[in-house]
């Protein structure tokens, strides 16, 4: 037996039975040498890093850990120790855009684009943010630059078509919503998009070529099918065009019970396929649902007529007289107050139009909106107060909520 190895062996027993090499010692060393530095790294970076960076960082690792109340507060910080820094108000924007504080998200837009005025995924978030917030201005504005800076993005140019849909500049909507049909041509939002604005200036031929493949592909989207059923119906009256018309029509139906547009639709195309008797149980279901529409009356007015029914019709047509008469007093009230917002006897009386209309979600509004601005007028309390004391009534004999219309 070799004495000194075995003496070396049992030496290294003696001290804990592992045996370590001296290779494997080394590794260890050079180890704890490189986590030291790299902790020493991260430290100087914290310590050495702009103060908007370090803030981000922070926010960043609170956000993670579902800490946004803490998030916040980080790139606060930073926006205020850094304000040539763009990353923290970008990181507000984001977060008061997930919790649909819009207004806060887009001050942040605007604050992050300023400073990152090549970004355009910035000035396109802006320009969503700033639509969603009905500033078509703004978002339009926005969405410009967007388009500028990512040419060739989809949602850039969708985003500028939507927004200028809105301030009723049709023809470029429909060049900026053709190029985001043409870059994203799988995505059904911006092809639907384009139809409907060009169908707005009656531009017939071009919805239907743009439409028919996406209709004939997905019959189950009821939108596409009611669009369709639109476009025939404005073709010539002819029975096969009636017939195609009614067919995309009652297809859309189903899914769309609660929209106006698809009994309107469905009520003229049975008028002009002489089947007023179905016309009539149509128009009859929209005045139950929409009681405040004046087409439907109008509808019905044609099929009473049509049908000889001559105590109906002008009933009917005394009803159309009022409706058309408080309608046009509505207009009047909104320009009223459109020049002025604080004319409480104006937005009384619209207040409470709108109640008749059963429009009871827009009533309310009117009635918080001055709450908040002349919260010590008594005609502002009292009529709140009685408005109020209506709606529980009507819910108490209703038996069940009364869902406010949009």
């Amino acid at each position: 037996m070799n004495l000194p190895r075995a003496l070396a062996v049992r030496r290294i027993r003696d001290d804990g039975g592992v045996r370590r090499s001296p290779r494997r010692a080394l590794l260890i060393v050079s180890s704890l040498l490189i986590l030291i530095a790299v902790s020493y790294g991260l430290w100087s970076w914290r310590q050495l890093s702009p103060p908007g960076l370090r803030h981000f960082q922070r926010g960043i690792e609170y956000s993670t850990a579902h800490r946004y109340d803490l998030a916040e507060q980080e790139w606060l910080q930073g926006t205020r120790e850094d304000p040539n820094s763009s990353e923290c108000h970008e990181m507000l924007a984001e977060l008061y855009t997930t919790f649909k504080h819009y207004p806060n998200a887009a001050v942040q837009y605007a604050l992050a684009s300023q400073l990152s005025p090549q970004d355009g995924t910035l000035f396109l978030r802006l320009a969503r943010t700033q639509r969603t917030l009905g500033n078509d201005q703004e978002a339009s504005a926005a969405a410009k630059r967007a388009v500028e800076l990512l040419p060739d993005d989809a949602d850039a140019n969708g985003e500028y078509g939507l927004a200028e849909a809105k301030l009723n500049h049709p023809q470029i909507a429909i060049r900026a919503l053709r190029r985001a049909h043409e870059l994203k041509p799988h995505s059904a939002f911006y092809g639907m998009a384009l139809v409907t604005n060009e169908m707005d200036i009656l531009d017939i031929q071009n919805a239907e070529r743009d439409l028919t493949p996406h209709a004939k592909a997905h019959p189950e989207d009821a939108e596409a099918q009611y669009l369709m059923g639109s476009i025939f119906n404005q073709k010539p009256r002819t029975p096969a065009n009636l017939h195609t018309a009614l067919t995309y029509a009652q297809r859309a139906f189903p899914k769309m019970r609660s929209d106006e547009r698809i009994y309107n639709l469905l009520g003229q195309l049975y008028l002009d396929g002489d089947q007023p008797q179905k016309a009539l149980q149509i128009y009859l279901k929209s005045r139950q649902l929409f009681p405040a529409s004046g087409v439907v009356v109008s509808g019905l007015l044609r099929t009473y007529t049509r049908l000889h029914d001559t105590t109906r019709a002008q009933q009917t047509a005394t009803q159309l007289q009022i409706m058309t008469a408080r309608h046009n007093r509505i207009d009047h009230l909104r320009h009223v107050l459109g020049f002025d917002s604080h004319n409480i006897q104006a937005a009384l009386e619209l207040a409470r139009l709108r109640e008749d209309d059963k429009d009871y979600g827009n009533a309310q509004k009117i009635y918080q909106f001055f709450l908040q601005q002349a919260p010590h007028d008594q005609r502002v309390q009292r009529a709140a107060t009685a408005f109020q004391e209506r709606l529980r009534r009507l819910i108490a004999a209703q038996g069940r909520a009364v869902t406010p219309r949009r």
